[in-house]
């Protein structure tokens, strides 16, 4: 990665045709494209919001071009990497300008709200809409079936689902780049700012309003904004396990469980880190972490 990493901040051409390429190629392979992303908010947070832009215009286009070549998954109209830049350029561009991660992951997880409301909105019916993309998407997939979704009414969480995973793999990008970034320029500096990494105090009682106040209009939007909320928060949590390892003896070995756990009953891991880090601006949970000797 660090070979890459300085291949791309060689200049404009290098880093379009990175992310241009992983771009390109996550029309078969998903998960490069927030790689792709990430490469773009590297270039970025180093070289400056225009540059950024052109970087990600021309990613882009790319990606569009390739859809003209290659055949996209069943259900993906849309290459997913245009779903990601506008939160990732909009998060890359204040994590520059303001150094902080909270600030940064707000942003996009504000954007990832406004999606899922959107869809709720202007499809009508998101459960419906949802339903017959689940439809288009399994149809090729063995031994799945849509029946499933029906009978435990888990239709209903679905578009707070996919808003949650943008803004999950956009949260990821942006942290991926900034990770990249330290490690040409500041080795250890992500570390130490992903540790303290804070959501602005004024988001959760905001978030909570707004998602009792949408909630009593639809149900379904306090589904959206709640799972939202629970991926924002995440991070917080996650950021308070690192600083503890940081600081206990033989900490790296504590992080090794929740990872796996993570990767087994993510659904469980997530709230559990979302509520540790929804409550750390009334208990502050790092104040109670010694450091080892």
């Amino acid at each position: 990665m660090y070979q890459l990493a300085t291949f791309v901040m060689r200049g404009l051409g290098p880093a379009i045709l990175t992310a241009g390429l992983f771009g390109a190629l996550s029309h078969k392979i998903l998960i490069l494209a927030p790689f792709s992303a990430a490469w773009v908010a590297l270039y970025l947070m180093r070289k400056g919001a225009l540059p950024g832009l052109h970087v990600a215009a021309a990613t882009a286009a790319i990606t569009l071009l390739a859809g003209m070549f290659l055949q996209t998954r069943p259900g993906l109209n849309y290459p997913v990497l245009l779903f990601l830049l506008p939160p990732v350029y909009l998060g890359a561009w204040l994590l520059r300008v303001y150094a902080e991660q909270g600030i940064a992951l707000t942003a996009i997880a504000l954007c990832a709200a406004v999606a899922a409301l959107g869809v709720e909105i202007f499809s009508g019916d998101a459960v419906t809409w949802w339903g017959e993309w689940l439809k288009m998407a399994i149809r090729n997939v063995p031994d799945a079936s849509y029946e499933g979704f029906e009978v435990n009414n888990s239709l209903v969480f679905v578009n707070g689902l996919a808003a949650m995973l943008l803004g999950m793999a956009g949260s990821g990008a942006l942290l991926l780049g900034r990770w990249l970034q330290a490690l040409l320029y500041n080795p250890g500096g992500f570390r130490d700012e992903f540790q303290t990494l804070r959501i602005p105090t004024w988001v959760a009682p905001a978030w909570i309003v707004v998602t009792i106040i949408l909630g009593a209009i639809k149900s379904n939007f306090a589904y959206d904004l709640g799972l939202v909320g629970a991926m924002l928060y995440f991070f917080q949590g996650m950021a308070i396990l690192h600083y503890s390892a940081a600081r206990a003896e033989n900490g790296r070995y504590y992080l090794i469980p929740p990872y796996v756990l993570l990767f087994i009953m993510p659904q469980f891991v997530i709230v559990g880190f979302a509520c540790v880090g929804l409550t750390d601006p009334l208990i502050n949970y790092r104040k109670f972490v010694k450091s080892r000797r």
